[in-house]
């Protein structure tokens, strides 16, 4: 049996929560549908979230491509937030700079479903804790600033409002999440063409011991500007619970 055709959908609650978990990043079909039964869509079934998530991408609120497993011959897909999503978050008081949109390229999937786990523990720990922030990934960072020749953009700038003493402070970090794809001079390479302060997220013990040796050797500058933690400490711990660790190999904190 046919479905209809869509040209337009009435966007719903639950069409509103599926945009609230992907205004961090892409996300596959199994991540939607366990936090959709979390919310408390505990009916829904993996093929009625198939057919509904095609109707949001013919309406132009979703996106969607299909990646290859690099290590195997498997395959998945990942969705995304399309621009009109951005009009329904805003109406339900979502700020601009908490909406991610886009897709990746075929070579960065991976890549980007760990930069997405990390804007969604900063999401969880701000609505714990109640910290103002902003969050500006490369894709946009290129856009906004794409006049800038040679300039060097983090995976994500993220900017924390915090509440110091009564006052409001504000912190920029640049976050780079580092999967060991690359020559540890060349993610230093980048840090220091960037000149901020960095966090590096590691996906192992082993990658994160390397950089911090190739670190170790740069200037004051460096050794003073940059932190590592593991990717799954972070998406635990958040910015307030992490021990962040120095080129030198000593402890840190971001705030």
């Amino acid at each position: 049996m046919k479905r209809k055709k869509i040209t337009e959908v009435v966007i719903t609650g639950r069409d509103k929560d599926i945009l609230r978990f992907l205004s961090s990043g892409p996300a596959l079909l199994s991540e939607i549908l366990t936090v959709l039964k979390r919310m408390g869509w505990q009916k829904i079934t993996k093929s009625a979230l198939l057919n509904r998530l095609a109707d949001l991408r013919k309406s132009g609120y979703v996106m969607s491509n299909c990646y290859h497993n690099i290590t195997g011959p498997e395959r998945y897909s990942l969705y995304a937030l399309n621009k009109k999503a951005r009009l329904v978050l805003n109406s339900i008081g979502y700020l601009p700079e908490h909406v991610r949109l886009g897709l990746p390229d075929k070579s960065e999937a991976s890549h980007e479903i760990a930069v997405t786990s990390i804007v969604r523990a900063i999401k969880k720990e701000a609505n714990k804790t109640g910290y103002g922030f902003s969050i500006m990934d490369e894709k946009t960072l290129k856009q906004r600033f794409q006049k800038t020749k040679g300039q060097a953009f983090p995976d994500l700038l993220v900017k924390l409002i915090l509440n110091v003493a009564g006052a409001e402070k504000e912190k920029a970090i640049y976050i780079e999440y580092d999967n060991g794809t690359i020559y540890a001079a060349e993610v230093l390479e980048k840090v220091i063409k960037q000149h901020r302060f960095t966090m590096i997220l590691c996906a192992t013990t082993e990658r994160l011991n390397a950089l911090k040796r190739i670190f170790s050797k740069a200037d004051e500058w460096v050794n003073t500007n940059v932190v590592f933690c593991l990717l799954s400490d972070f998406y635990e711990n958040g910015f307030l619970g992490t021990s962040f660790i120095t080129p030198q190999g000593d402890r840190a904190r971001i705030v």
